[in-house]
């Protein structure tokens, strides 16, 4: 088969990228920890490091970035082509051999990776400083954990950010939200409910909160990983979790009114904190 396209455009993602630009871009400190291809620094690299992102990353000189592919039509529906690249490295390397923990770490966000990647930054994690807060966000790969490996980084973790439908998975491993609420209320848990908002669970206090209304709604790429960095940098900044989930919302909502996770760099991290305060507790 043959395609005509009109137009390609690149957008800058990934998880961790995104996550790191949303933290820096909202002025906290943010480092990348991960592995790139021989391109990162030629122009994403350079981007992040411009808004302040630290990069902790491990280079593969004779590969590229991780890339997806995607073929829209006039109806948007896609075809996705992932191209790994560099990234399938990631369960090999022994990340602590580029970053000098604890350097004032204080917060280290697991998202997604694969198990054992995953795993092993955990493990090196509460190794070096048992002080550091784990966030476990595995996103879609959690269908991809075996039982012994799920409930291991659930060992780790200290709080837990899944979306309605990747909770829906963990119930598999008999450790869906509502478990886990009433097991291991020490755990702070987080369900993202799209436009229903999220709902929290944390020492036995739950609550739910809404959505902050962006202007208009074009993308949904990239609110997930929004949503985690506005709660992380909502936590460097002190707030309690009420506070840095509708810090999360807010960013989430400016991040669908474009195409592209990043986008949202075009707005002022004030115009964001603004939009935060109307979020409303819907529970709790």
């Amino acid at each position: 088969m043959a395609f005509v396209s009109d137009s390609l455009v690149v957008h800058r993602g990934g998880t961790a990228g995104n996550i790191a630009f949303g933290v820096a871009f909202l002025g906290g400190n943010a480092i990348l920890h991960s592995v790139v291809g021989r391109d990162f620094m030629q122009d994403y690299g350079r981007a992040l490091s411009a808004y302040g992102a630290e990069l902790a990353v491990k280079t593969y000189e004779d590969y590229e970035s991780a890339r997806a592919y995607m073929i829209s039509d006039v109806n948007n529906e896609q075809i996705i082509i992932w191209q790994p690249n560099a990234i399938k490295f990631l369960e090999e390397t022994d990340m602590r051999a580029h970053i000098a923990y604890p350097r004032g770490v204080v917060i280290a966000c697991f998202s997604p990776g694969n198990a054992e990647s995953t795993l092993n930054g955990m493990r090196s994690t509460k190794e070096l400083d048992s002080k550091i807060f784990q966030l476990f966000s595995p996103g879609q790969m959690v269908q991809t954990y075996s039982r012994e490996q799920y409930w291991e980084a659930i060992g780790h973790s200290d709080a837990i950010v899944m979306n309605d439908a990747e909770w829906l998975k963990a119930e598999r491993f008999e450790a869906g939200y509502s478990t886990l609420a009433t097991n291991h209320p020490e755990k702070v848990l987080i369900e993202t409910l799209g436009e229903k908002g999220s709902r929290f669970s944390i020492q036995n206090e739950t609550f739910q909160l809404g959505i902050a209304r962006p202007d208009r709604l074009i993308e949904v790429t990239g609110a997930g990983d929004a949503f985690c960095a506005g709660l992380i940098k909502g936590f460097l900044d002190g707030k309690n979790w009420k506070d840095a989930g509708k810090l999360g919302a807010s960013l989430a909502s400016f991040c669908v009114q474009d195409n592209g996770a990043q986008n949202f760099g075009k707005y002022s991290a004030s115009a964001i904190y603004d939009r935060a305060k109307t979020v409303k507790t819907i529970q709790g």
